[in-house]
């Protein structure tokens, strides 16, 4: 199975379908199945653990991440979703999309937004995380499969 990492609250944001649009500098030409995980740690260009602590409380992501919010959990998949197709940003959400998902992806023109549907969350199963689109482990892709069914 597929798997891609995303930091947290981002990664909580799409496993309880709250963003739909997951935004990234390069594109793929990979659609299916994919499993998110939550990295284990807030770089500190994010502003590490104090950043994601004031985030999370926030506007649109209180209100989104509540009841989640607590903990977000970190270090594993915690959903599954389908990367239904990819697009060129144009500086904006795409029409229709709810209004805070411009405050939970970079837009900016030039960026690519990856359309995620049917998100399925998970209990977390622990995985090392690796960079761009990367292959869970055979034992890794039982337990996710296991936990969806």
């Amino acid at each position: 199975m597929k798997a891609l990492v995303l930091t947290q609250p981002w990664a909580t944001l799409v496993a309880i379908g709250a963003k739909q649009f997951e935004t990234r500098s390069w594109d793929t030409s990979y659609r299916g199945t994919l499993a998110i995980c939550a990295g284990k740690g807030i770089p500190a260009e994010l502003g590490g653990e104090r950043g994601h602590r004031e985030r999370i409380e926030t506007e649109p992501f209180k209100t989104a991440l509540r009841p989640e919010r607590s903990p977000c959990p970190r270090g594993g998949v915690i959903a599954v979703v389908e990367l239904v197709e990819t697009f060129r940003c144009e500086g904006d959400p795409p029409p229709g999309a709810p209004w805070q998902e411009e405050h939970f992806g970079n837009f900016s023109a030039g960026r690519f937004m990856w359309e995620l549907r049917h998100p399925r969350p998970i209990a977390l199963v622990p995985v090392r995380g690796h960079q761009k689109i990367f292959n869970l482990p055979p034992d890794v892709t039982q337990n996710v499969l296991a936990a969806i069914a």
